[in-house]
């Protein structure tokens, strides 16, 4: 673990505010610079200069952050600024300049943080911006054609059993191994039942055989292994927090992280006593808002009611089949999972499913699909061909 002092600096060069950090990346880009953040607005508009310096243990990052502060006194650092003297010598830091994603970027946070913003500044920022795909979900028919930039919410959906929560655990297990942070909020499962789907998942030993354990020496290595950088992949613990959306909402603001996943949409609970349709609509609007604040992507997982599909012939799931409003009007993607072999049990379509892709922020209306065995999903071999280069 890396520790950290920082400092904002003014056009006056005058330290204006010090915190301390254990990722200062993150502290910077994900919780100062948005809307979760506990400094006034005026301090990120008066920071021309943003620079830090690495301490080397915990308890000195700690006690050289309220030295100084009670030395300089920053203007906008609230604490260790008492009538105390820290009569304390100070090492001399080597204070490194904080490198930007890109050019401009500071000038538009700090923009951001005003209540309009000019439509061209707007334009000229989303073509600086290095990075439009922020989540992937691994499937490469999916990934091509479909972007969940930040900000975005996408909404998964599919009757009872077709697979709706391994989709998302994989999708949460691909974003972390390239090193994002991902909450994962599911409201019908124990952590321990998830952890151990995770393991399944990551590790390619079947559920059954793990909770079993009743497993080779191999397949035992296969399993502690997988434990591995599992640590960016955070569980919301239903036994603490409950359902209500507060509690959600507030644990979304309080965890930085680059992406949210919620399990399913339908069982977060609202203190308002709302009807259904209401409930529905108020919870759907307070995801993407949170989305668009925070600027993290957010999926979000809805079981769609088997009754009118099973009335059909051709079982596979229709936009018409989202019964409210606000599943059509807030998420910005739309995909409906389908699985043949929960019809067919001799369908040759067996371990295949198909992912319709029908609302896309890119415009693209279409039919992906997926292998899946013991809960992996993973890309089919015609569609890994396709997108190699010639």
């Amino acid at each position: 673990m890396s520790f950290y002092l920082y400092r904002f600096i003014d056009a006056e060069k005058r330290i204006i505010y010090i915190g301390r950090t254990n990722d200062i990346r993150r502290r910077i880009l994900k919780e100062h610079f948005t809307d979760n953040t506990h400094l006034p607005k005026e301090c990120y508009l008066e920071t021309e200069k943003v620079e830090y310096t690495e301490i080397t243990n915990e308890s000195e990052e700690v006690a050289y952050e309220a030295i100084l502060i009670n030395q300089i006194r920053p203007k906008y650092n609230t604490q260790f600024k008492d009538e105390g003297d820290f009569n304390v010598k100070v090492p001399e830091f080597h204070w490194n300049v904080f490198e930007w994603e890109y050019e401009g970027q500071l000038a538009w946070l700090k923009k951001k943080k005003m209540g309009v913003i000019n439509a061209k500044d707007v334009m000229i920022n989303c073509m600086s911006e290095s990075e439009q795909q922020v989540a992937l979900t691994g499937i490469l028919n999916v990934d091509s054609r479909m972007i969940m930039s930040k900000r975005s919410f996408t909404l998964v959906a599919g009757v009872s059993g077709s697979g709706k929560t391994d989709y998302l655990l994989n999708i949460a297990k691909n974003n972390a191994i390239k090193g994002k942070r991902v909450l994962f909020i599911n409201l019908k499962n124990s952590v321990e039942e998830l952890s151990v789907r995770l393991m399944s998942i990551k590790s390619h030993v079947s559920f059954q055989k793990i909770v079993q354990k009743r497993m080779t020496e191999q397949e035992w290595e296969q399993v502690i292994n997988s434990v591995e950088n599992s640590d960016e992949i955070m569980f919301y613990n239903i036994n603490q927090n409950y359902l209500e959306l507060k509690n959600i909402m507030s644990e979304i603001m309080t965890n930085s992280v680059d992406l949210v996943i919620i399990d399913d949409i339908q069982m977060v609970e609202d203190e308002g006593n709302r009807f259904v349709k209401e409930r529905m609509d108020y919870v759907l609007k307070n995801i993407k808002t949170i989305a668009v604040r925070l600027s993290v992507p957010v999926i979000g997982a809805y079981c769609i009611s088997s009754k009118e599909v099973e009335k059909r012939a051709d079982h596979r799931p229709l936009l018409s089949d989202l019964e409210y409003n606000g599943l059509l009007t807030y998420p910005d993607n739309i995909q409906l999972l389908y699985r043949d072999w929960m019809y067919n049990m001799e369908s040759e379509q067996k371990n295949i499913e198909e992912i319709f892709i029908v609302k896309n922020m890119l415009g693209d209306i279409y039919c992906a699909k997926m292998a899946v065995v013991d809960g992996v999903c993973a890309n089919l071999q015609d569609d890994i061909k396709s997108a190699m280069p010639c």
